[in-house]
């Protein structure tokens, strides 16, 4: 934030220059003209910031005349040394309640330079706008510096006649006394004229027929005195041309002044002007001289006037500077349309040096085809000139001089001064848009799916051959109309919603992502479509690219796929069924056998037998019953399993408590066997041999994942097993197939012997 101090003389100083709140004036409303057109943007202010409100001194596009200043462009701009850039105006919180930027036109982009008058405090800003996010070149950094400067130096312009005008308004003299004679009052009226003649900046020197000087104004005294050197002063009396004509006096204009001051003595003038350089030992200045008959030709022949024009020459400079460092070809035309200016852009556009255009008819470098129509569209702008582009929808084509064509973009200006009207234009050669936006329309064109462009308001802008196919009209049929013609009635209310919606987050994107989506032909009968949405952003607007793909075949294969896989599914159920329901079966003859023998030993293998069997038709039962037939929820086939187990030996479950550990674990078929029958043999063995007597104990089954390994723990607190055994080398038949089964997995089994018995059994996981 500024000083308090600071700011304080800043507003006096702006107050000082009485310039708020005054009515438009020509010179500011050029240099926003100029800064738009430079900049390429549609918006441009000189704006001066007050205590509470940024007040708008000239504007271009923009309705409003101030805003407030808290949130105003101008404020944050004071104390930038160089030009401050916003490219995202939006996402910045100084502006985010500002007017232009929350409404219409709803700014994106700023671009703005200090504006500083000669004591150097800051007034203002130069401000360029646009409602796209873009960049400035160096070239229109620098030119809006330029004309920056230029503002302030105009300003200071204003200040100067302001104060000469207040001069001359003051009252001319009070009453004279009334006893004063004629003599009296003809010497202080004398004297009256000299004292405003001496206060006025111009220099002035009143002549009488035969070209002595009757009269010279202080200015021009004090100008001889300081660059005159040791040549005498102008005195009443002499003669000012013999002076000249002798070099006694300050050559001013040199011969072609003196000519021009012998032209209107002798009456073959009536009056003349000549704009002259004036070297200093410091560097150049510049007058405007002028010779013009005395108002009164009974006391004096002429008036010669040397106007200090150098601020003048230098704005006139600035804006040249500016004009050719624009990146776009810049061409003047006056209202005959001759070219009286170009840039060098211009030159590198057109092929032309600018000496060959200076002076010609604009219509040379417009295509033969168009010039009758142009000079009818030049006078309808000057009815009614106002910036903006030139030849909204036509396409506009420049003339090269070697003959060739070139598609153009032109934005119009209007410049106004005291001599004249002058049209200035800002040319873009958009060859290789042109080309890039041709193959991009081959591209859409030749696209296998239907494309379809629509704006913001929902309107079709473009389509390809495609859509003709997949919809049936043709694409007359479709340009200008609302999108929703394409969508079935019932869900055109909805779509308007969802379009909405997706302008206010634009990604590219599916459309109607869970919805299936049905696209209207011509004939009234609908398809099914996917569509995919993107966004293209540009200077013309909002455009929303559909992709629309005509499903039908795809939706018919799909419908006999699932078709197929749903009769797969239900044959594949009813195999797992009868697996199951057939290993039952051999499970419970088992189990009858093993009751009608009488040795113990036989009626124990023949238990084990039937458990194996039951491992597996239980793992067949799980597949059977879940969605997946393709995996098996290994968590609840293990609690089933040892519920089976548990219960098939009652004798001993009554002492024992089993703890479980299990992640949620997926198996395939071909893993899921050999591991529940493993599970099966351990879990029976801890069960029948690891709490001999009335011994209680726990039994642990973990089975876990880790890194893409898999990890079954299974683990009793019991007897465990001899130490001279290896499990590995055992003769019992469980824990061979147990060994085996470890081989198939591709896994390592461990064993640990403290405190009970611990397997560990370690396989990768399969894809």
């Amino acid at each position: 934030m500024l000083e308090s101090k600071a700011e304080t003389l800043r507003i006096q100083k702006l107050h000082e220059y009485c310039i708020l709140d005054t009515p438009p004036e020509s010179n500011f409303d050029d240099i926003v003209r100029l800064a738009a057109l430079m900049c390429d943007t549609p918006f441009a202010v000189i704006t001066l910031v007050d205590s509470d409100r940024e007040w708008f001194k000239a504007k271009k596009g923009i309705a409003a005349n101030e805003q407030p200043r808290d949130c105003g462009f101008g404020t944050p701009t004071l104390s930038h040394l160089d030009v401050l850039v916003v490219t995202h105006v939006e996402h910045d919180s100084r502006f985010a309640a500002n007017p232009l930027v929350v409404s219409e036109p709803h700014i994106r982009f700023y671009a703005g330079s200090p504006i500083l008058v000669p004591t150097g405090e800051a007034l203002g800003a130069l401000c360029v706008f646009d409602v796209v996010q873009r960049e400035l070149s160096v070239n229109q950094l620098d030119g809006l510096k330029m004309l920056a400067g230029q503002v302030g130096t105009a300003l200071a312009l204003r200040q100067k006649e302001k104060s000469r005008s207040d001069i001359l308004e003051k009252p001319t003299a009070q009453a004279l006394p009334a006893d004063l004679g004629r003599q009296d009052t003809a010497h202080n009226a004398e004297h009256f004229n000299g004292s405003i003649l001496d206060s006025l900046s111009k220099q002035y020197c009143v002549l009488d027929g035969a070209a002595n000087i009757l009269k010279v104004s202080r200015p021009w005294l004090d100008f001889d005195q300081a660059y005159a050197g040791d040549k005498a002063s102008l005195q009443p009396g002499q003669n000012y041309l013999a002076l000249l004509d002798t070099g006694l006096t300050n050559d001013r204009g040199g011969k072609a002044f003196a000519e021009g001051i012998r032209s209107v003595l002798n009456g073959a003038l009536s009056s003349f002007s000549l704009e002259y350089p004036y070297y200093t030992g410091s560097g150049q200045l510049w007058f405007a001289g002028k010779v013009i008959l005395f108002p009164d030709q009974n006391l004096a022949r002429l008036i010669v006037i040397h106007d200090n024009i150098s601020e003048h020459k230098q704005r006139e400079e600035r804006l040249r500077q500016a004009v050719e460092s624009a990146p776009n070809a810049i061409v003047m035309v006056n209202e005959s349309g001759t070219i009286v200016m170009v840039n060098a852009q211009t030159e590198a556009s057109f092929g032309y040096a600018r000496t060959e255009l200076i002076g010609q008819r604009v219509e040379m470098l417009i295509p033969e085809r168009f010039r009758g129509g142009h000079i009818g569209f030049r006078r309808a702008y000057l009815a009614d000139p106002v910036s903006r582009p030139m030849g909204a929808g036509r396409d506009l084509y420049g003339l090269r001089k070697d003959g060739t064509e070139f598609p153009v973009e032109i934005g119009l200006g209007l410049i106004e001064s005291h001599e004249e009207t002058l049209v200035l234009s800002s040319i873009v050669d958009i060859t290789e848009r042109k080309r890039l936006e041709q193959r991009f329309r081959q591209a859409v064109e030749s696209a296998p799916n239907a494309i379809v462009m629509v704006n913001e308001s929902g309107t079709i802008v473009m389509v390809n051959a495609q859509t003709e196919a997949s919809f049936g009209y043709a694409r007359t049929e479709l340009i200008g109309q609302m999108v929703e013609m394409l969508i079935p009635e019932r869900f055109r209310d909805g779509h308007v919603g969802f379009r909405r919606a997706y302008l206010a987050d634009p990604v590219s994107r599916p459309m109607g992502a869970g919805r299936d989506l049905y696209g209207l032909r011509k004939d009234g009968t609908e398809f099914p479509v996917e569509i995919g949405l993107g966004l293209i952003d540009d200077d013309n607007g909002i455009i929303v690219l559909s992709s629309i793909v005509d499903i039908t075949e795809r939706q018919s294969a799909h419908d006999k796929l699932k078709q197929t896989l749903n009769e797969k599914e239900m044959l594949l159920k009813e195999v797992y069924h009868r697996v199951k329901n057939n290993l039952q079966v051999v499970s419970s003859l088992i189990n009858l056998q093993a009751g009608n023998v009488t040795s113990p030993e036989t009626a124990d293998l023949l238990k084990q037998s039937a458990d194996r069997i039951k491992a597996m038709a239980l793992l067949h039962e799980k597949l059977y019953q879940s969605k997946d037939l393709a995996r098996i929820d290994f968590n609840e086939y293990i609690r089933s399993l040892s519920d089976h187990l548990l219960f098939g030996y009652g004798a001993y479950s009554d002492k024992l408590k089993l703890n479980m550990k299990i992640d949620n674990v997926f198996l395939d078929v071909d893993t899921a066997i050999p591991c529940g029958l493993i599970i099966n043999e351990l879990l029976s063995n801890a069960i029948k041999y690891a709490f001999p007597g009335d011994r209680r104990g726990e039994i642990g089954i973990a089975f876990t994942q880790e890194q893409g390994e898999y990890i079954l723990i299974i683990s009793d607190n019991g007897i465990g097993l001899p130490s001279e055994m290896d499990f590995k080398k055992s003769s019992s038949l469980g824990l061979q197939l147990v060994d085996t089964l470890t081989n198939q997995l591709m896994g390592q089994m461990s064993l640990d012997r403290t405190n009970g018995s611990t397997f560990t059994l370690r396989f990768t996981k399969t894809c």
